[in-house]
């Protein structure tokens, strides 16, 4: 009797190990998405006060647009003053175009991409993990086809812009193999 309640007593104990790794890896990685999360935040609203910066210059030159008009039909403004406000409409404009043009590429870069990734070999199930997602759950590579005997894995992983390490965590003949060999820690780079 004592035997058998020492062996259920090690089975709740590695039970309630393996829930508190699990636990923790969970905890990592609800932290990196607040931490993505207030990236992300912070990166709309500095993109909102662009916009509203935009709108005003937007006004104040559609002002001076209209300033150069009224000065044109009302012939009491000379040639000189009234080319001068239509090159301050244009100096302004160049400037806000150079500006505009900076905030979409920050914005495009901000924007999630998809990345595709295609790994060939023998294996029963592959799992891309990397810096991407700070080492914490990974992507499940899916088996496509069969190609010259063999398995075609792929997988799209949603990236912003950047450098990302990842390593490749094979299954394979009933052994976890990290980047196909055991005991190795092989990285890959990936610039997107």
């Amino acid at each position: 009797m004592a035997a058998s309640q020492r062996r259920l007593f090690e089975q709740m104990v590695t039970l309630r190990t393996r829930l508190n790794e699990r636990l923790a890896a969970s905890n990592k990685f609800a932290k990196y998405l607040e931490s993505t999360l207030k990236t992300r935040d912070k990166d709309i609203k500095h993109a909102n006060e662009r916009l509203v910066a935009a709108m005003l210059e937007i006004e104040s030159l559609k002002h001076i647009a209209k300033e150069a008009v009224e000065a044109f039909e009302s012939e009491e403004k000379s040639r000189i003053q009234i080319a001068g406000r239509l090159d301050t409409l244009t100096k302004r404009l160049d400037l806000m175009h150079a500006a505009l043009r900076r905030d979409v590429k920050d914005i495009d870069a901000a924007c999630i991409k998809s990345v595709p990734i295609r790994w060939v070999g023998m294996a029963s199930d592959i799992r891309i993990m990397g810096s991407f997602d700070h080492w914490t759950k990974g992507v499940a590579m899916s088996p496509e086809f069969i190609e010259g005997g063999n398995n075609v894995f792929v997988a799209d992983l949603m990236l912003v812009s950047g450098t990302y390490e990842i390593k490749l965590l094979l299954t394979a003949y009933g052994k976890q193999l990290l980047n196909g060999r055991q005991l190795v820690m092989g990285s890959v780079r990936i610039i997107y």
